[in-house]
């Protein structure tokens, strides 16, 4: 995402260029959080020998050069600096001294300009067992691809202008700034050399121990692959899964901000490092305001699952985020029992003669109706043995600015023409008081036959939480049978229905 000739590495390097332009007062404020280099530090700021250190017999406290933290203490590196659970208060006069060496001698613990190591000094498989037994194999996901060499795994992403329908000079920037490259080497190893194909990558030293989202869907990812307790950082306060909530209400899950443009917090950020920050990137400017993010020194990662345009596919970026916590077995093992309960309910349908009419749609408050005629949606709808009335296979896919899929646009008058004879909607209100009027409704054979159903059954409307947005993510073969019960009643006569819910009508 906007490489340049130098390598990322998430860790830290000394005798470097000068620390970034933060605003002294920031610095300031953020040091009282580490701790000073003195006779009681092995290691100074940089990491380098500390010669005055002397050893004392009840010295048990982590070092600064190693992190020992367990999944519960939240240690990490600042500025080349441990931020310890226990806070030594520092002096102004002390402050202003580390500020001058930090400045000085260290760059951003998750930026540096990596020299090319020599191949000897890197896990090679030939000569070490293989650190990854376990390999990802992608089978629906476009986004993102990852490949295995010795003690590393290189995971290159895109966000596909074409699932976009971009083209051109705006289709070119899109695909130039999100293309990314991640190298994930194993914990304890030395990181492959930045040369070649690896030049201008990230660097990531895995299993991560602790990491922040700003989607709810891949906090739900981090949670279904058991690392609950590494999430140190999500995007708002509204989250549906129970656990999750509990901690948020807790004070100890806190909010990092949910648009990546707009309310990010970024001294939380900043304080809490979290060894990868899972990042949904829906618009150039994101990409900037990412990029900013790394230059800042945070292990930011970019996730596409948004562009995908079938539900497995996008389901399939568990196993995105399982190459992060070295998970690839068990994302695979979920992700396999999706794919074939998927299957299974798509061979339900098939022999279906009879398609009804369908149609997948929604009013914003600005008027007009948002349709989906391609992506996702549009292929639960296909799959589930109905007709999509909108569907055009030349649409783009799009993204909403509240980070999901919204459709596309239509005037009251075009969506009618296209729409009166579905017989089954599927919408996002859970009521039509905000609709047009009852006349204009009655006209859709769907609404005079109260067959509309919204997908947020499974909602808290006090906080705004809306498990469509976290689970519904995971989980397309939840929502496909949800779509056949209702539309083939026959065929699923015991199911009860999980996200769908018929429409509340005030007409």
């Amino acid at each position: 995402m906007h490489r340049t000739q130098s390598t990322r590495r998430i860790g830290r390097t000394c005798n470097g260029p000068p620390f970034p332009r933060l605003a002294t007062a920031r610095i300031t404020a953020l040091l009282p959080l580490t701790r000073p280099c003195a006779t009681t530090v092995r290691h100074d700021l940089c990491g380098r020998p500390n010669p005055n250190f002397r050893q004392t017999p009840d010295d048990n406290r982590p070092q600064m050069t190693t992190i020992t933290s367990t999944d519960h203490e939240r240690s990490s590196l600042r500025h080349g600096c441990k931020v310890l659970p226990w806070v030594t208060v520092l002096t102004r006069a002390t402050v202003l001294t580390w500020v001058v060496l930090i400045m000085a001698g260290c760059r951003p613990a998750a930026v540096s300009n990596v020299q090319a190591d020599s191949p000897a000094e890197f896990v090679d498989a030939s000569t070490a067992d293989d650190p990854f037994p376990d390999k990802a194999e992608i089978r629906h996901a476009k986004g993102f691809t990852v490949s295995y060499s010795g003690n590393y795994k290189v995971v290159k992403l895109s966000a596909d202008a074409d699932s976009l329908r971009l083209s051109g000079e705006e289709g070119d920037a899109w695909e130039k700034a999100t293309v990314d490259v991640l190298v994930l080497f194993q914990r304890g190893t030395q990181p492959p050399p930045a040369t070649g194909p690896l030049d201008g990558a990230t660097f990531i030293e895995v299993p991560i121990r602790t990491a922040a989202v700003n989607r709810d869907a891949d906090a739900l990812r981090i949670k279904s692959l058991g690392f609950t307790e590494r999430l140190i950082g999500i995007g708002g306060t509204g989250i549906y899964d129970r656990e999750l909530r509990a901690r948020v209400e807790a004070g100890t899950l806190p909010a990092i901000g949910s648009a990546l443009h707009r309310t990010m917090d970024l001294e939380l950020l900043l304080t809490s490092a979290p060894e990868a920050i899972f990042l949904r990137i829906a618009s150039l400017e994101h990409t900037y305001e990412f990029q900013r993010l790394r230059d800042l020194g945070l292990a930011s990662v970019p996730v596409y699952a948004w562009t995908e345009t079938t539900g497995l596919a996008r389901a399939e970026w568990l196993k995105y985020i399982g190459l992060f916590f070295n998970a690839e077995a068990d994302a695979r093992r979920q992700f396999d029992e999706i794919e074939a309960q998927y299957a299974e309910l798509m061979a339900l349908t098939s022999s279906q003669s009879r398609r009804p009419k369908a149609v997948w749609a929604f009013s914003p408050r600005a008027g007009g109706w948002r349709a989906h005629r391609r992506g996702v949606e549009a292929g639960l709808l296909s799959d589930a043995g109905l007709s999509n009335v909108m569907a055009l296979d030349d649409a783009a896919v799009s993204e909403g600015e509240v980070g999901h899929s919204e459709g596309l646009p239509f005037s009251d008058e075009r969506f009618l023409e296209q729409a009166n004879d579905a017989e089954l909607w599927i919408t996002w209100s859970p009521s039509d008081d905000r609709w047009p009027s009852a006349g204009y409704l009655d006209s859709v054979l769907a609404y005079r036959e109260d067959n509309v159903f919204h997908h947020r059954r499974r909602r808290v409307p006090e906080t705004g939480a809306d498990d469509w947005y976290e689970m519904g993510q995971l989980r397309p073969d939840w929502i496909l049978a949800d779509l056949i019960a209702v539309a083939h009643p026959e065929l699923l006569p015991d199911h009860e229905l999980v996200f769908l819910e018929r429409l509340e009508r005030t007409r």
